[in-house]
């Protein structure tokens, strides 16, 4: 695939996994499983997986970052 997808069971140094940062109840988690719903091509995001050359990030991957990042107004 053309994309860097992310581990969440990776280990790290600080804790060992990165599951470790995000309890059960917290709200990541709800925008987490609402991009995971989104039709993304119903939304006018379209991307090719076989692209050529340095993988670029994961449509979902960047969508969560933007939905969970930007406070709300």
């Amino acid at each position: 695939m053309a994309y860097r997808y992310g581990e969440r069971n990776q280990f790290t140094m600080f804790p060992q996994c990165i599951e470790d940062y995000v309890t059960t109840t917290d709200p990541v988690r709800i925008y987490d499983a609402f991009v995971d719903a989104l039709n993304l091509k119903e939304l006018g995001i379209e991307w090719d997986e076989a692209s050529i050359g340095n993988p670029a990030y994961d449509p979902r991957a960047m969508l969560k970052l933007l939905v969970y990042g930007v406070p709300a107004l």
